[in-house]
Parts: structure tokens; sequence; C-alpha cells
């Protein structure tokens, strides 16, 4: 797994804030680039949402051709009512922080298990405790790769504080290929679904 320390001068994000904008992700650029590949070689390409939904990320990936599913605002069932193989991207946005580990591990198997082999998986996480303890996030992908975060003061919880290694050792069933930490406090973690890829 690669570790980076990105070199955002972003400042820090505070739950009072009502949006901070993020610089633009080299990583969510790719996963653009990725899902418009697979439409313009007349593949399908299905994205499943977990987290509080967004309209303006559902516009960007449905705008690209894919077809978008919106796994609801808490943090979701297990299992996850879809066959297996189904998604080529899951975007995992403030859900693992929220459960303690053994339902974190079940709902990171359903991700693994709903995902193509080959599908990506990208999902933020906090590396304290203490950022934004008393609301989830909202997450708005833009078409240039860039994030909005929108604290949810009606979704208030408690999140979880977990090591590098132990979010690590949490999605192992799936290949991590990349985690940042950010300065603003947030963790960037993308990885992929072991198997035959899909085009990357």
């Amino acid at each position: 797994m690669l570790f980076f320390r990105r070199r955002s001068r972003e400042s820090s994000l505070q739950v009072t804030a009502n949006a901070a904008t993020v610089p633009p992700s080299k990583v969510v650029r790719g996963l653009i680039r990725f899902v418009a590949r697979q439409i313009e070689s007349g593949e399908s390409c299905r994205v499943l949402v977990c987290g509080p939904p967004s309209g303006p990320t559902i516009e960007v990936f449905s705008g690209i051709g894919c077809r978008v599913t919106v796994e609801g605002e808490r943090t979701q069932r297990v299992p996850l009512d879809y066959p297996d193989d189904t998604f080529e991207l899951l975007l995992g946005f403030d859900q693992l922080d929220f459960l303690d580990d053994e339902s974190a591990r079940a709902l990171v198997a359903e991700w693994r298990r709903v995902l193509r082999p080959g599908g990506r998986v990208y999902m933020l996480s906090r590396q304290n405790a203490g950022q934004m303890a008393a609301a989830r996030l909202r997450v708005d992908v833009r078409t240039d790769g860039s994030l909005e975060l929108r604290p949810s003061p009606d979704l208030a919880d408690r999140p979880r504080k977990r090591s590098n290694r132990q979010i690590q050792t949490m999605l192992a069933p799936m290949a991590v290929d990349e985690l940042y930490l950010r300065r603003d406090g947030l963790r960037e973690i993308s990885g992929k679904k072991r198997g035959s890829a899909s085009p990357s």
C-alpha cells in the first residue's frame, strides 16, 4: 500500500462551517477517468454511493453515463440488497468511522461482494476522531475532482479513532492502492477488488 501525506495548505475543517471546498483530488480525478473509460469502451458502469446522498455527486457520475444507486443516509444494513459483482465503483462516505470493528468488517465484506472484480472503492475517513465529531459529512464530488464537504448536524454521531494500520487491516478483503492523509484531518483511501481487472 502507498501512503502519502498530502501537501495541501487547506485549513482544517470546522463543524460550524456550512461547507468547505477541498482542492481537486488526484484520486477522485482518477476515479472519474476510470468510469469515463468504462463508458467510452461501451461497457456499463454502475456506481454505489454509501453515505449521505449528494445531488452533485449523483449528477457528476450520471452525467458521464453511469447508473448511480444511493444506499441511504445512515449506516447501511448488512447484507446489502444487491447481487454479487454488481458495481464498478463504490463510494464509501462517512461510514466506517461510525461502526465498531466487527460491524465495519462486515460492511467492507459486503462492499467487496457487490463490487465486480477489478472494481474500485473510494472512501473518506477521519484521521482524528475529534474531527467533526458532532456531524457526519455530506460529500459533493465535482467534475474537476474537487470535493465539497458539508457537515450534516441532523446526522450526529461519535466517530471512532482508528490508525492507518487499522484502516488497512479493515479493508484487507480489498487491495488498498493509496491512502492520503490530508491537512484537514481526513484520509482519502482508494482500493480495488482483486480479480480480473476492469480497464484502469
